[in-house]
């Protein structure tokens, strides 16, 4: 059964956020958009949804997101053009898709444990499957069913519009931590940061196969999400607003 979810936020005021927003990527305001981040320990708590329930069920995550971004529209005087739901596993999911083991804590956002030393670790970061460790099979069963079986199971409204589905365009994660980030996430960042220093021409290899690492998983992804090779979306195509540069 389908559940409409009303916002307490007019829809001609959304229409004026998002004009806002996008003529200040024209940089054409007077003022700069005030948008508001939070993540799964804040909205969850909103929405009376558990985090350890987020990363169990995929409507849980679904229902913590609508209902507490559906609170932060109707109570904070802001610029949020949308209520943006998102894949949200947190750093963990870049972890454990290099080999680092979660680390599940109540209350709070899973962490997870550095394994990287030295040299002889290297062997072990080349051999890791980006596209099937960790919680990667766990993030496209989530996106799956938002696409699937949640689609038409909640629609949003604001005052004055027309109900829509916030799972529509729900997108795998199109950005990467940076390889730098992973490696501390890897290393340890005072581990790294010492390899670094003592013995910079191999932190340069530990980077260069991360990097080579999250060209794989983008390229993946971006032909999974669109249904066609990353060499074909063009900057600018309303697919894909950003280059994926090879070097």
């Amino acid at each position: 059964m389908t559940k409409i979810v009303e916002i307490n936020v007019r829809q001609t005021e959304m229409d004026r956020r998002r004009a806002m927003t996008d003529s200040c990527h024209r940089l054409k305001n007077d003022r700069v958009p005030v948008h508001i981040f939070c993540d799964s320990p804040f909205y969850c708590r909103l929405a009376g949804i558990t985090i350890e329930e987020i990363y169990r069920s995929p409507e849980a995550m679904l229902r913590a997101q609508i209902f507490g971004w559906k609170e932060i529209l109707e109570q904070i005087d802001c610029d949020v053009p949308e209520i943006p739901v998102g894949l949200d596993l947190g750093s963990c999911l870049t972890a454990s898709a290099y080999g680092c083991e979660i680390a599940y804590q109540p209350g709070s956002v899973p962490g997870f444990h550095s394994w990287f030393k030295d040299e002889k670790d290297l062997p072990r970061l080349e051999s890791v499957d980006m596209l099937k460790g960790g919680m990667r099979a766990q993030l496209l069963d989530y996106w799956q069913t938002w696409r699937g079986e949640l689609n038409d199971k909640y629609l949003l409204c604001f005052n004055g519009g027309m109900p829509f589905r916030p799972t529509d365009n729900v997108k795998l994660p199109d950005f990467s931590e940076g390889p730098f980030t992973i490696a501390c996430m890897i290393c340890g960042m005072d581990t790294f940061c010492m390899i670094c220093l003592d013995n910079p021409s191999f932190a340069h290899r530990v980077l260069d196969v991360i990097t080579e690492k999250e060209i794989e998983r983008l390229r993946h992804d971006f032909a999974l999400q669109y249904g066609v090779p990353v060499s074909e979306i063009r900057p600018g195509s309303g697919k894909f607003t950003i280059g994926l540069a090879d070097d």
